[in-house]
Parts: C-alpha cells; structure tokens; sequence
C-alpha cells in the first residue's frame, strides 16, 4: 500500500510540473469552432482534458464488456457446480445399486450351482 501512495504522489508531481512548464497559450481550431486571441487556452488544459475524455472514452468501451463477461463467467460456474451435484448424486446412486446387486447376488459353482456351506456339506455328506 506503501508502494501505490509514493507512486500515485510521484505522477501527482511529475503532473503539477508539466502543468506549470507548459503554461504557454494555444490557439484551438475545431471543425467550424475556434478559439483564438484573447480566447485562448494553456496548453497543459488542452492536453489534460484531452487525456480524461481519452479515458472516459475508453471505460465506456471497455466496462460494458468486462460486466458481460463477469456475468457469463457466473452463470457457467452456477453450472458447473449443478453438474458436478448431478455427478456425485448419479455416481452415488450407481454405486448402492451396484452394492446392492452384488449383495443379492450369491456366489456361484463353475456349473452354475449355488454353493452355500449347508449345501456343500450336504453334498459331501450325502454319499454316506
């Protein structure tokens, strides 16, 4: 923060010296307007108004864009998280029904016999 006042103190210095070293008067010309004579104006308040309609200018361009990009950025990110929810509750979901389905699923012989320890003691003890 320190940083920023000593910069924005050295430009408001560097500005107050222009100003004051470019106190000669100018004559302006514009389309059918003129300002000349005794109408005439310091060159260093041609020049910064120049530079402050320069910027109004270019805000006016560039801040309409950058609130639309800021509100696209937005409703794409509220749609990301809706689709990263539909993920987790989809994979959820698949996971118990495949859970559950491994769980009704018994395991079986390679013939395809149930095997159960009553059953193969069954079938063990039924010969004698």
């Amino acid at each position: 923060m320190t940083i920023g006042i000593i910069f924005i103190l050295a430009l408001a210095l560097l500005l107050v010296i222009f100003t004051i070293q470019n106190m000669d008067p100018v004559s302006i010309d514009f389309l059918f307007w003129s300002l000349d004579g005794e109408n005439t104006i310091p060159l260093a308040l041609v020049l910064l108004v120049c530079i402050v309609t320069g910027i109004i200018i270019g805000a006016g361009l560039y801040f309409p864009k950058n609130w639309k990009l800021k509100s696209k950025v937005k409703s794409l990110t509220k749609e990301v998280e809706s689709l990263k929810k539909l993920i987790q509750t989809s994979t959820a979901s698949h996971t118990e029904k495949a859970a559950a389905a491994a769980a009704a699923e018994s395991p079986k012989h390679i013939e395809g016999e149930v095997v159960t320890k009553d059953s193969e003691a069954k079938f063990f003890n039924d010969g004698e």
